[in-house]
């Protein structure tokens, strides 16, 4: 399975002093995501380890204002390697070629996040 799921990643410390940095950041990081809220954001977060259960196996990808889910783990739940993923990014781009503009996520995220709050 991929190192972040199997909590293999190195342990991050600090420049200068050498501290452990606390490892539950990445659960932030990865598979996170912040929804509109009226009065406040909510931090949502899909990460999991493997004792956990699954966690996603796809990024979300933008091109020319649309919207595409690419698939970035195989079936055996390794990582595609890199000559697999530009083979994806090339489909994805291939099919915004002949396509107009799309909305774009500005529409939403560039406007006032109470109103985004209250459309979602």
């Amino acid at each position: 399975m991929f190192c972040n799921i199997r909590e293999q990643i190195p342990v991050d410390k600090a420049v200068l002093t050498g501290q452990p940095f606390c490892m539950d950041q990445f659960r932030s990081m990865f598979s996170a995501h912040r929804i509109p809220g009226v009065t406040m954001d909510k931090l949502v977060s899909h990460f999991k380890t493997e004792s956990e259960g699954p966690s996603p196996t796809h990024i979300t990808v933008l091109c020319k204002g649309r919207v595409f889910k690419m698939e970035v783990i195989d079936q055996d739940g390794e990582p595609l390697t890199p000559a697999e993923l530009k083979i994806q990014l090339e489909g994805v781009k291939q099919q915004c070629e002949n396509v107009c503009e799309g909305p774009h996520i500005s529409v939403l995220t560039a406007g006032n996040r109470t109103q985004w709050a209250k459309v979602c």
